[in-house]
């Protein structure tokens, strides 16, 4: 026995190794092992059901902490939420009482702001110069606004007539369903004359008739008898149809403009005579654009004062035009005339201002115009030899304009010696040259003021104000000194040419403008 003593250390190593000792080997254990192995079996037991026990009492012990921490922790949240919503309900409070008070203090600001001391004569000419700016169409949004703020504004806004003499109508088909606005319009006009804008769809051009009969009512009806401007954009294919009114418009109109827009469809005639049957009244009436113009008859019309002619392809006989018996100013541009084969004179008693350019049929050596002092011409072409017999009939003319071909300024320069005031496009060297004209003096010895309407930057302004105000002293007779020298830009570019020309002034005040287009 004693020899086997150390199998029970090799056993328990070879158990501490691997617990299952037939794991490698398949023996029987001997009766010494069994009983080693039978006694670590009862203490394993033993262990485990010590542990066991422990287990279970730490389970408890845990069971009752967790039901703890949870009773903790919802008395801790109902706490904690009790106060979140106390300082919410706090944090309200104080919100609204703040958004009280920040009431008060902008209706006390408005108390005193100094808006509320502007005398109200101020207020109207702030609001008329709002009314500018805003440029707003229909009457909308500037006056309607303005007259919404509170009931001192309402109260000028409506007593101010002029701040309501602006309605632009987009579309001619809105009328009918915008009376109620029309005739709050007229009614504020009072006796102010309104500017009316009104423009015609191609869709819509059949009923043109009808809505302008609808627009002329309302303002016979709530207006006064007068009326500053009234424009008519609509297509070329409605010119013959939007005067079939069915009565007469009784008004007085400063203004009369008629623009033609490109028609869908083939343009139709214009019957001027019929135009003035419905508009008796037209002091000056424009026409843009219209393919043709027909004069039925030559009855005589005292009312109109300026024709304006602008783009149209044809026109009755030139001689129709003296109907108008007080026209006193006339302006032609890219029109053409028939011509009547007569050779009767063409009176034009009354006659003024003149103004053509590019355009035909124009029967000159029959024109009589003894009350014309001023005249435009600005076709790029030399004058022809009707022109001259025309402008030198007329010696009467103090202001002339025209392009300054060279042809054409020697030719001025000799027919109208005495002019006053003129108009320059383009070269204007002889009037500061006489190397540039071949005149032995300087023409125009008589210019008292002087407009160049250029696209170039000005290099000899100096040379041209010294020769003309009397700066230096020059050899041979004189010319009267120039009194204002103004100097019209197509181009903004040039606009700033010789900053320097306050140097040079003198006897002569020198402007500049910026010109965008010719006509």
């Amino acid at each position: 026995m004693a020899s086997r003593k150390p199998l029970k250390n090799d056993v328990r190593q070879r158990l501490s190794i691997d617990q299952d000792i037939n794991a490698t080997q398949n023996r029987i254990p001997l009766e010494a092992e069994l009983t080693t192995i039978r006694e670590l079996m009862a203490k394993n037991q033993r262990l485990s059901h010590h542990i066991l026990g422990e287990l279970i009492q730490t389970n408890e012990s845990l069971h009752m902490v967790k039901e703890r921490e949870n009773k903790i922790l919802l008395e801790l949240a109902d706490s904690i939420r009790s106060e979140r919503q106390a300082l919410e309900r706090f944090a309200t409070i104080l919100e609204g009482q703040r958004t009280t008070l920040q009431a008060d203090i902008q209706r006390f600001a408005g108390l005193l702001h100094p808006i509320r001391r502007c005398p109200s004569d101020i207020l109207r000419i702030i609001f008329q110069l709002f009314i500018v700016v805003e440029n707003a169409s229909w009457c909308e949004a500037s006056i309607i606004r303005i007259s919404h703020v509170c009931r001192r504004w309402r109260t000028i806004a409506i007593d101010t007539p002029s701040l309501w003499n602006r309605l632009v109508v987009p579309k001619a088909h809105y009328i009918p369903h915008s009376l109620p606005l029309l005739n709050m319009v007229f009614s504020r006009l009072r006796s102010v004359a309104p500017d009316i804008k009104v423009s015609v769809l191609e869709a819509k051009a059949q009923d043109v008739a009808q809505n302008l009969s609808l627009l002329f009512k309302a303002s016979n009806v709530n207006q006064g008898d007068h009326i500053n401007l009234l424009q008519l954009s609509l297509p070329s294919s409605s010119m013959s149809t939007f005067i079939d009114l069915g009565a007469c418009f009784p008004k007085s109109i400063n203004s009369f403009r008629i623009v033609a827009r490109t028609s869908l469809k083939a343009p139709t005639l214009f019957y001027l005579t019929s135009f003035f049957h419905h508009f008796p009244l037209v002091h000056e009436l424009t026409i843009y654009d219209v393919p043709v113009i027909v004069m039925e008859d030559e009855k005589a019309l005292d009312t109109l004062k300026v024709l304006r002619l602008v783009g149209v392809n044809e026109v009755s006989a030139f001689a129709r035009l003296s109907c108008f018996t007080n026209l006193a100013t006339l302006h032609v541009d890219t029109t053409t005339f028939q011509d009547d084969m007569l050779d009767t004179d063409i009176n034009f008693k009354q006659l003024r201002h003149m103004i053509w350019r590019k355009s035909d049929g124009i029967p000159w050596t029959r024109l009589r115009t003894p009350q014309l002092t001023r005249v435009e011409s600005f076709s790029p072409t030399a004058f022809s030899e009707d022109v001259l017999v025309f402008l030198r009939r007329n010696k009467q003319i103090c202001h002339f304009g025209f392009i300054a071909l060279k042809s054409n300024f020697e030719t001025i320069a000799l027919v109208f010696p005495g002019l006053v005031l003129l108009e320059v496009v383009g070269h204007y060297r002889g009037l500061y040259d006489r190397s540039a004209t071949g005149l032995e003096n300087l023409p125009f010895r008589r210019l008292r003021h002087l407009m160049i309407i250029t696209s170039k930057r000005i290099d000899d302004l100096e040379a041209l104000v010294t020769a003309r105000c009397h700066l230096t002293h020059a050899s041979g007779p004189l010319p009267v000194a120039l009194k204002s020298l103004t100097i019209r830009y197509r181009d903004r570019d040039a606009f700033e040419v010789c900053p320097a020309a306050q140097s040079w002034l003198g006897r002569c005040s020198v402007t500049r403008s910026c010109l965008t287009d010719l006509r």
